[in-house]
């Protein structure tokens, strides 16, 4: 490429280097912003993933720091050699751009805003776009001068720029995208208007650096997504009963543990342990798929009963726990349990057949009976199988103070 440079004819290859420039901004912000959102094409990004991603903007204060020293070095020293007040300016505009966005994080990691993450993402979005407005304006600035120290100090000051957040913005690449684009394109114009050979080798090597590294930000960004999306799948996996979706016994104890610290003076807090009736019978009867159906359907019918602040989970086996917070009388955990007991003492229609089947319920009482999540629990399974001692398909309390609830 460089012989030919050498032996062609300059002036058309400049002419048409200087075509090539004025088309570049739209074709290659076609092909930078085409591939931001999601793993799979355009898919969009679930809020989870999308909080991760904006973290990580602010996870990191030092680059920031070190992109401003090195972006106000070169600018003073262009200023000296140059003259003029203009390299002064961009100089003084730099450490203020820069002294901002490092404020921003040090504001986004101390939760002193009341900001929702897509308007810190915005924010720091201005940030960088001015930023990259004032790297591209130093550097087309210099390479448009006569000294070629200066160029060595403005190229490498361009390329260890794109790098950085080549590494550290692919993350959200609608921000770092615009940021390579904004940066890069006005030195390339700057280096193609000189119309030297090696300007015009110079300026097709970073034209096919700035192409490689917005396909890099897309690559880093597809696979930090999916990385983030299985880590959540996994995630959800761990805490939620697979076949009926609802929280395990891992989740029931966070969650009873954060409902107690949570719990108001003088409310109380109930857990409800039930065990389906006749369930075994049913599933050796019609088999396993059969039964299956019967959880995920009892499962529904739980939901349907409680307060979207109440917890239904899946205990194991035919079990389930419920536990009701903000109580005023012990009176109403127990309407729970007999709404309960009643609901799923109705027949369950499944591939045309009735299946019968029932539940027990034992009830524990916080703070009379207990204030540990793991000491409810065991009260309120003992006071089930006290109820299922006597006879199954009623409501029995833990305490010995509360009346047995009929169903």
């Amino acid at each position: 490429m460089y012989q030919l440079l050498i032996h062609g004819d300059f002036r058309s290859m400049r002419s048409s280097a200087l075509a090539v420039s004025q088309r570049l901004p739209v074709n290659l912000l076609r092909m930078g912003l085409d591939k931001t959102e999601g793993a799979n094409g355009r898919k969009a990004l679930s809020s989870t993933t999308h909080n991760e991603l904006v973290a990580f903007l602010f996870d990191n204060r030092f680059p920031i720091l070190l992109l401003t020293l090195a972006l106000n070095l070169v600018a003073m020293v262009a200023a000296v050699e140059i003259g003029g007040p203009f390299m002064t300016i961009l100089a003084v505009a730099a450490a203020g751009v820069g002294a901002a966005r490092i404020s921003i994080v040090f504001i986004y990691h101390r939760g002193a805003s009341g900001r929702d993450v897509r308007s810190w993402e915005r924010l720091y979005a201005v940030g960088s776009f001015l930023f990259a407005a004032i790297v591209s304006l130093t550097c087309a600035l210099i390479l448009m001068t006569g000294d070629r120290s200066l160029h060595l100090m403005a190229v490498g000051l361009l390329y260890a720029y794109a790098a950085g957040i080549t590494a550290r913005l692919s993350v959200r690449p609608w921000i770092c995208n615009p940021c390579l684009l904004i940066a890069a394109l006005p030195p390339i114009f700057a280096m193609v208007i000189q119309g030297e050979p090696d300007y015009l080798a110079l300026a097709t090597l970073t034209l096919i650096m700035l192409v490689a590294a917005l396909e890099t930000v897309s690559h880093i960004h597809i696979h930090i997504v999916r990385s983030l999306e299985s880590h959540q799948r996994l995630a959800e996996l761990a805490q939620s009963d697979q076949l009926t979706r609802l929280p395990n016994r891992l989740v029931l104890e966070t969650h009873l543990s954060r409902a107690l610290e949570r719990r108001h003076e003088g409310a109380l807090l109930a857990v409800h342990f039930l065990d389906l009736d006749r369930f075994k019978d049913a599933n050796d009867r019609f088999g396993h798929g059969v039964g299956d159906a019967v959880l995920k359907t009892v499962a529904a019918r739980l939901r349907g009963l409680v307060r979207e602040d109440d917890l239904v989970a899946r205990f194991g086996g035919d079990e389930f726990v419920i536990v009701q917070g903000d109580l005023r009388q012990v009176e109403e955990a127990g309407l729970l349990a007999i709404r309960i007991v009643k609901s799923l003492e109705e027949p369950i229609a499944i591939e045309g057949r009735i299946v019968a089947i029932g539940a027990t319920v034992g009830v524990a009482v916080a703070p009379l009976d207990a204030d540990k999540p793991r000491a409810l629990i065991e009260k309120a399974d003992a006071a089930l199988y006290a109820a299922k001692r006597r006879r199954r398909g009623t409501v029995a309390f833990a305490s010995e103070e509360v009346p047995v609830a009929a169903a």
